[in-house]
Order: structure tokens, then sequence, then C-alpha cells
């Protein structure tokens, strides 16, 4: 089924596009793009390369495992666009950029995890892993993971030790990073900045 096969490309590309303008148009760079951003873009882009390759040699049908895969790329869509208009509000940095954040979150997909962006990736790489079937696109999953939990972590500890510290605790505890709480208390905090941008 052809078709299959242009959509899932179609996904993808899409998806991986939407990750490249954010890059150049949507997250600050006040530092410029400091050497893991720049590691990171080139292995995105190479693990994109192979995951358009695995595709296309996937040939992807109406199986469970290729719907499954194109709705997880339409998830990533929606994930990553959802989050945009809040990180242009909050005026984001890039990954990897040291900062004292001034603004915590909590509205639009941020109200169910902390990490939406990195969420979206992530999902972006199961989807090729699941709609090709391709059990080498683990490794893309792998590493492109590792950098999204070491940039995960930086942004944890600079909140956790910021202004907003206590806002922040107090929204980790009712918010996941990557998966939403099913069970959680009522939130008590609002959208809140510190002074800053």
């Amino acid at each position: 089924m052809k078709y299959l096969t242009t959509l899932a490309l179609t996904f993808c590309v899409v998806c991986f596009a939407s990750f490249a303008w954010s890059i150049r148009r949507l997250f600050l760079q006040p530092l410029g793009m400091l050497l893991r951003m720049k590691i990171l873009s080139v292995l995105g882009f190479v693990f994109f390369l192979v995951q358009v390759w695995a595709i296309v040699q996937a040939q992807p049908n109406a199986s469970a495992s290729s719907m499954a895969g194109l709705l997880l790329y339409l998830l990533t869509l929606f994930l990553f666009w959802s989050a945009v208009p809040y990180a242009r509000r909050a005026s984001l940095s890039i990954a990897f950029t040291p900062s004292e954040p001034v603004t915590l979150m909590i509205e639009g997909p941020y109200r169910y995890v902390r990490h939406p962006f990195y969420l979206s990736y992530i999902t972006f790489w199961t989807a090729g892993l699941i709609v090709s079937r391709n059990m080498w696109l683990l490794i893309p999953l792998a590493v492109m993971g590792i950098f999204y939990w070491s940039a995960i972590r930086q942004e944890e500890q600079e909140l956790s030790r910021g202004s907003l510290q206590n806002e922040y605790r107090q929204y980790k505890l009712t918010t996941g990073g990557l998966f939403p709480r099913l069970r959680t208390k009522k939130r008590p905090i609002r959208e809140c900045s510190a002074s800053g941008r």
C-alpha cells in the first residue's frame, strides 16, 4: 500500500521540519548554539535520514503497527504545536543553555506533562521504530533519549534552585515529567513569572 508509505514519510518529514523550525525560529540562543546542541542536531539529522530509509524499506501496510506508528506521528505534531505558543510567550532558550528560569508554565500541554517538547521528540523516534518495524531504530531512540534526559535534568535542576523553586516543587507533585499522572491533587499554583524577561 504505497499511500501508507507516502503518508508515513509525509508525517515523518513534517515532524522533523517542525523540530528544525523550532531551533531556528522558536527557541532563543543567547549563547549561540552550544556544542551539545550542535551534536544533537547533527545526530538528529542523520537519524532522521535513517528513519526515512527504514520507512521506505518497510513499505508500511494496514497492520496494527503501521497504524500505531502513524497515530504516534500525529501525537508528536499535536504535542509539539500545542506547546509552541507557551514556549513563545515564555521566551524559552534552546536546550543545554544555562539560565535562570523566569517563567513556570502550567497551561496547555504543561498541565499534563512538564516537558511536552521532549515528549514529542521521543514520540517521534518511537513512531519511526513502530511504523517501520525496524529494530535498528532503537539506536536513534536510545541515543536521542540520552540527550533529552540530560537536557531535562539540567532544566529541572535550574528550576529547583531558582527563584521559582517553591512553585516548581508544588508543580512536580501534581504533574508528571514525560507521562501524565493519572491521579493528582488539585493544582494550588498559577502560571507565574519571576523578575526578568
